[in-house]
């Protein structure tokens, strides 16, 4: 009964929205303010596709009208992400709204985007079976190689640096013991060796790409 009530519950909060939208668009309401009740509802719904879509139009408002600084907003997004990810396993839902916020707004961000595959190490070597995050480090690193330049120097970025991070990509993911390049499944399933390894033809795919350029 408790769980149908808060589903219940939820679906008034979803049916809500377009009048929400049509506040915050008169600002009636404060995107912040709504942000904080978003996360509120997010702490039980932590999965909810309707929730994440609503973020993503109030980032999309926020960008619009230049209420805020929108670098700023999609760091905190990715953290509320992240949480909602730890809190349900194999979160698609949250996990392909971090790669939205990613390609939409953060792509230019050569700083963010490594500070992005950093944190994710760790977060990859504890939940070693969820394909969401090598999804993710995948669309980490086409970002960073597709860079033109490295702001953080103003420099442009030659073929081999960025060689250089797919190499030491792969030695990451056989450094963590995720591939084993035999019949030995002692470092783990066959389902986290599986998602391994496709993630090690997607490295060398580059790899491969880059020579080729």
């Amino acid at each position: 009964m408790e769980g149908e009530k808060g589903y219940t519950e939820l679906v008034k909060v979803l049916n809500s929205q377009e009048c929400i939208k049509e506040l915050i668009t008169s600002e009636k309401i404060s995107i912040a303010d709504e942000f904080r009740i978003m996360n509120l509802i997010l702490t039980c719904y932590p999965r909810s596709a309707e929730l994440f879509s609503h973020r993503r139009w109030l980032i999309q408002h926020a960008a619009k009208i230049g209420d805020c600084d929108i670098k700023t907003l999609c760091k905190l997004e990715l953290t509320v992400a992240a949480k909602t990810a730890d809190q349900y396993y194999s979160n698609y839902i949250s996990w392909s709204h971090r790669c939205w916020i990613l390609c939409t707004y953060l792509a230019n961000y050569q700083e963010i985007l490594l500070s992005e595959l950093q944190d994710t190490a760790l977060w990859l070597q504890m939940h070693v079976s969820d394909s969401n995050v090598y999804y993710y480090r995948q669309q980490l690193l086409t970002l960073l190689v597709q860079l033109k330049r490295f702001l953080l120097a103003n420099i442009p970025v030659n073929n081999e640096e960025k060689k250089n991070l797919c190499h030491q990509e792969m030695e990451f993911v056989n450094e963590s013991c995720l591939v084993k390049e035999s019949t030995d499944l002692t470092f783990g399933p066959n389902r986290q060796i599986h998602f391994a390894k496709e993630y090690k033809i997607f490295i060398n795919f580059m790899i491969s790409t880059l020579d080729n350029i």
